[in-house]
């Protein structure tokens, strides 16, 4: 898979990225380090957002997700989250299949 980035004459695709986040991730977990990272979890208690998977900051240790960190959004920026939840959600209602 290629990938561009216009104006930076970058082509190519690298999986550091998320190996580097993997690895953050068991590390925190398996050494119950206490961090600070976004992870996609189910969102419930934000408005519009119920049973959504969003990225968002979490305080993560060895049991896992310990608690999210709550974000201090304007108007602007809960408006383009509420916006977000609704696409993800039309997204997975399209995928889903009737039974035959």
């Amino acid at each position: 898979m290629k990938v561009g980035i216009v104006g930076c004459g970058m082509v190519g695709a690298t999986y550091y990225g998320i190996g580097s986040a993997v690895a953050r991730i068991v590390d925190v977990l398996l050494h119950d380090q206490r961090a600070i990272l976004s992870i996609c979890t189910r969102i419930a208690g934000v408005p519009d957002c119920d049973n959504v998977t969003l990225a968002l900051p979490h305080l993560v240790g060895g049991q896992g997700s310990l608690a999210t960190i709550p974000l201090a959004l304007n108007t602007h920026e809960r408006k383009g989250l509420r916006r977000s939840a609704s696409i993800l959600r039309e997204a997975v209602e399209a995928l889903k299949v009737s039974p035959k």
